[in-house]
């Protein structure tokens, strides 16, 4: 399995990129299709954002607010790096598509991981065929 990290940084789209420190809410524009769980956010841009203050529920909406990807519960994590900036973490597998995996509040050190459910891991682990695979 070949596995690798995609860091795409914020910074570089500025004009296309919000937060806001209370929810972390942050908007980000994708131009592949990524994995979230339970389901792919087509190329497009997107909002994400906390619950509230200290919640560990994220939710994901279209970035003009009319449509609902879900809730997704996520874990704190420690930024590796010293980045000031938002950053939002992909994660790639072979035969899968880009997942999104953390994302982190402008200076912040401290991010967000989105949680998988076990059956997800273990095909994104490359252990079970992934659904574009089971249609062929």
């Amino acid at each position: 399995m070949i596995a690798f990290t995609l860091v795409l940084l914020l910074g570089a789209l500025a004009p296309n990129a919000v937060a806001n420190a209370d929810n972390k809410e942050t908007l980000f524009r994708i131009t592949n299709p990524v994995e979230i769980p339970g389901g792919v956010l087509p190329p497009g841009r997107y909002d994400i954002r906390l619950q509230g203050n200290g919640s560990p529920t994220a939710g994901i909406w279209s970035a003009d607010g009319l449509k609902f990807y879900g809730y997704f519960e996520t874990m704190l994590v420690d930024r590796a790096r010293g980045m000031r900036g938002s950053e939002i973490v992909f994660d790639q597998a072979s035969n899968a598509p880009m997942r999104l995996e953390e994302w982190f509040y402008p200076g912040s050190r401290v991010g967000n991981e989105l949680l998988y459910p076990k059956n997800e891991q273990v095909r994104i682990a490359g252990l079970l065929p992934s659904q574009a695979n089971a249609n062929r």
